[in-house]
């Protein structure tokens, strides 16, 4: 989640060095986990394993990561868990240079594409036991296009975790609705739970579970927004990159605080064929 002030900065790029501090990991680009979380890196992975937890994953399944920006869940995947096969889709070039060139990731394992995989079949079309999404699902460009996605990466049977937001009410104020179109999550990607089980259930996709992360997510990520704000100069704070961060913040709070959308993770499994 993150907003866009002008056109040449784009949602999907997070200052990680600025949101993380100095000497952390500035390569996780979530809004984070925050109960017993003592800064940014360690708040978004602990969101990150929650997914893995989910799906109790194991080191022989092959595992798809999509939207993994610069690799720290990859990398977690295979220290944590032992992962050896996996493939990774990501949007941004500069991700995908990073991955291959720094991280040392296999070309062939990272797909630079968008969510829709539809309009274009995967070389890898069914092969995954698991496909994992940390904090990203809300950026594909409809519900419909998410779910597609994971019925043509997922074999039958396998499953997938996915953080996602969702409409705490079926109606939505016309200036939340603007407000939300500037954080760069379009209209046909934000549903209710009931929208979104229907969605799947219509591509051969079972929602086993959804938790409610709201109040472990959105309050933590306004808080260390503010204490890293302290801590930056002048010209970073200034900065359009750490502004579009102060807005994503401060929705944060008012949404911690006003549930009009909640912050849910879906645990969901294809339907054996």
């Amino acid at each position: 989640m993150a907003f866009t002030d002008t056109q040449q900065v784009s949602p999907f790029d997070i200052p990680g060095q600025l949101l993380a501090g100095p000497g952390a990991d500035w390569r996780w680009n979530n809004l984070g986990y925050w109960p017993g979380a003592s800064c940014y890196a360690s708040a978004c992975q602990q969101l990150a394993l929650l997914h893995a937890d989910v799906l109790s994953l194991q080191s022989q399944q092959r595992l798809l990561e999509l939207a993994c920006g610069y690799g720290a869940g990859l990398e977690l995947w295979q220290r944590a868990f032992g992962i050896t096969d996996y493939h990774a889709l990501e949007l941004r070039q500069q991700c995908v240079d990073h991955l291959v060139n720094r991280q040392g990731v296999p070309a062939a394992r990272v797909s630079q594409r968008s969510f829709a995989l539809c309009k274009g079949t995967p070389p890898w079309q069914g092969w995954f036991d698991a496909v994992i999404c940390v904090d990203a699902a809300y950026h594909a460009p409809s519900v419909a296009d998410f779910a597609d996605t994971l019925t043509q990466a997922l074999a039958p049977g396998g499953a997938a975790a996915f953080s996602t937001l969702l409409k705490a009410h079926s109606a939505e104020p016309f200036w939340h609705q603007q407000l939300r179109r500037m954080a760069g999550i379009p209209d046909a990607s934000l549903v209710t739970e009931a929208d979104l089980r229907q969605t799947l259930a219509a591509r051969g996709l079972e929602v086993m579970s959804v938790q409610y992360l709201e109040h472990a997510v959105f309050k933590g990520f306004s808080d260390w927004v503010s204490q890293r704000h302290d801590m930056l100069d002048w010209r970073q704070r200034t900065s359009l990159s750490w502004l579009k961060v102060l807005a994503t913040a401060r929705w944060c709070r008012y949404l911690s605080q006003r549930p009009l959308l909640r912050y849910g993770l879906v645990h969901a499994v294809r339907v054996e064929a």
